[in-house]
């Protein structure tokens, strides 16, 4: 939970149909009343958590050794900050530069925020400016991170999770509308159609599902296929 970046989620959030939001107030107040994280105190809209209180565990501890962990682990040395979250999406973007509005998009901060983390951190000389090129494209060496962080293996790569599952949100809210009624072919080609100009307009194809989506005939097609990537990379 302390883990977690509270400016990041409200971000994100924005990206989600009215529904999750509620879920994420929720969280929130079980963060902020029961566990005492001042942190998410802004993302509280009230409600009892007497009942979510009586239901608490000790979890157990967690362990950051491992390479899907380096998001959690940088920040639990650095600090949960955007200088953590760039460094990570650095390490783990296949070792190719990336401008500051692609790190913007991946991680959902703002490009002038993250143009102050990104520019911190090339002065601090833990990432590299690459080239003289217009607009500036940053780089973070996986192999001499990885001997510093003791990992033997190659990191992993950097998926789009968050464009996935703002997707998924809202094909699933979508579903739930049309319970019990029978819905066409057409109706949902052009969900299909609608949703790809919302969660699909990005250019930039690196996190592979995109790219997916759009070698298929049909948006059914393209589903079944986007499951079976989903099992394959999470």
């Amino acid at each position: 939970m302390r883990l977690l970046s509270v400016q990041r989620m409200k971000n994100l959030a924005k990206s989600y149909p009215d529904p999750t939001h509620s879920a994420v107030s929720e969280y929130a107040a079980f963060a902020y009343d029961v566990a005492g994280d001042k942190r998410w105190k802004s993302l509280c809209t009230g409600g009892d958590t007497t009942a979510r209180r009586a239901r608490i565990v000790q979890s157990a501890e967690m362990t950051l050794a491992a390479g899907p962990a380096l998001m959690c682990r940088l920040r639990l040395g650095l600090g949960v900050n955007m200088r953590a979250d760039v460094l990570c999406f650095l390490l783990t973007n296949r070792s190719e530069p990336a401008s500051v509005r692609r790190v913007a998009e991946a991680l959902g901060y703002t490009k002038v925020a993250t143009r102050r983390a990104v520019e911190d951190l090339a002065s601090a000389q833990l990432i590299t400016v690459v080239g003289a090129s217009r607009p500036e494209t940053y780089s973070a060496d996986p192999r001499a991170w990885g001997r510093v962080l003791g990992l033997s293996g190659p990191l992993p790569r950097w998926r789009g999770w968050q464009r996935l599952f703002s997707f998924l949100t809202a094909f699933g809210e979508w579903e739930k509308s049309t319970r019990g009624r029978a819905v066409s072919g057409y109706a949902l080609e052009a969900l299909g159609n609608e949703l790809a100009k919302d969660h699909l307009r990005v250019v930039d194809e690196s996190d592979g599902w995109p790219l997916l989506m759009r070698t298929h005939d049909t948006f059914e097609a393209s589903l079944h296929a986007l499951c079976e990537w989903m099992v394959e990379y999470a």
